[in-house]
């Protein structure tokens, strides 16, 4: 994959907050994080309009997804949380524009998706 300067790579620390991710994002297409330690999710406070690739694998914390905020990424076409230590997801609003959601690999017992 070539980066470019629309793509967002993050190898995160481990006292990382994805407020601070979420602040270097903006303007971004891609954002990319990898290897992280996230316990809970924080949505943008900013829409992150550009957005139209999220990819967050190989958190090795137990987490859950609680509300992701569809409306802080109009855009979003593709959503890969892959890998991680998921324990639940829901989605707030509508993705309206999401053509791929991948939740392999991760701890969830059931999916109860509405239509996004």
């Amino acid at each position: 994959m070539s980066l470019t300067p629309t793509t967002l790579l993050f190898k995160t620390k481990p006292t990382q907050q994805l407020s601070e991710i979420w602040k270097a994002a903006v303007g971004k297409r891609s954002i990319d994080i990898n290897g992280s330690r996230f316990t809970q999710w924080q949505s943008p406070t900013e829409v992150l309009e550009n957005v139209e690739m999220l990819t967050i694998t190989g958190n090795t914390a137990a987490w859950r997804i609680a509300d992701f905020d569809a409306t802080k990424f109009p855009n979003l076409k593709y959503l890969y949380l892959y890998n991680n230590q998921l324990t639940g997801f829901s989605i707030i609003g509508k993705l309206e524009k999401l053509e791929i959601l991948h939740l392999q690999n991760n701890n969830l017992p059931a999916l109860h998706l509405q239509s996004m």
